[in-house]
């Protein structure tokens, strides 16, 4: 089954959203006071905005870091506060927002592409035959084992989407990818030994 676990949307200040849409639509700089994930302290960044993503209930502003020129996620909801300064935003060179979704950089991850080899379940085969994870995706059935072949990027959303099939799913290659899905589901199961 696909995910789909309703959540409730974090907070995000008013102010911050509004002064981070204005920068948006002025194109001009941010100052921001940005809490990173996992960390409880903030840090001052200078951004350069570039559109506003939503990803289920969380919106993150795409923005490049000081002189810095990868496209960044940054979480509105981690923003203490934000500021307008008066500088113009330094675009990237060729920076296209529809390039950047359609080259996964939506999916936080880095953008490797991979390609995805698997063992399915009859029922996870169905439901990939019916919306499939990538235009090149092929599923052959050889010995009653269905065996997924795609190209696709190696991001965070891939690996949640995995370890949400559950035993529906074996990956078979890459062998990095294989490696770190087994040591995440090693790690769950130990928290379940009791």
């Amino acid at each position: 089954m696909v995910p789909g676990l309703p959540l409730h949307k974090p907070f995000i200040h008013p102010d911050v959203s509004r002064v981070v849409q204005e920068a948006l639509l002025r194109k001009l700089q941010l100052k921001v006071h940005y809490r990173g994930p996992g960390s409880n302290a903030h840090k001052e960044l200078l951004l350069h905005p570039l559109a506003i993503l939503q990803h289920g209930e969380r919106s993150y502003l795409l923005a490049t870091t000081f002189d810095f020129v990868d496209v960044l996620h940054y979480a509105l909801h981690r923003m203490r506060s934000a500021e307008i300064l008066s500088d113009p935003v330094k675009r990237p060179a060729n920076f296209s927002l529809d390039t950047f979704l359609a080259q996964g950089g939506g999916q936080f991850g880095d953008g490797k592409i991979i390609t995805l080899k698997a063992h399915l379940t009859d029922n996870l085969a169905a439901i990939l035959q019916e919306t499939a994870i990538a235009s090149d995706q092929k599923i052959t059935i050889r010995s009653g084992k269905n065996t997924l072949t795609a190209t696709v990027k190696d991001s965070w959303q891939l690996h949640f989407w995995i370890l949400s099939q559950g035993p529906d799913i074996t990956i078979v290659q890459p062998a990095t990818l294989r490696n770190e899905i087994t040591g995440k589901l090693r790690d769950a199961l130990a928290n379940y030994q009791l």
